[in-house]
């Protein structure tokens, strides 16, 4: 049915846990690509459902020099 959500937490229903419909991450990696995750990245994500960047934004994790 075109225009059905998947999600019924967007449509006022109660909370409760449901299947994934969509994939986690589109794509595979991309070796050539600048700023493209790697397939560790990747894999932890999958099975976390985060991931840790370090260094990604520095400025913001370290307090500047007073």
């Amino acid at each position: 049915m075109p225009g059905e959500d998947f999600y019924p937490s967007r449509i006022g229903g109660t909370e409760q846990i449901i299947q994934r419909k969509d994939p986690i991450v589109y794509g595979d990696t991309q070796p050539d690509v600048v700023h493209t995750l790697n397939t560790s990245q990747l894999n932890a994500y999958h099975e976390n459902g985060y991931i840790v960047l370090p260094d990604y934004i520095p400025e913001m994790a370290t307090p500047p020099a007073r």
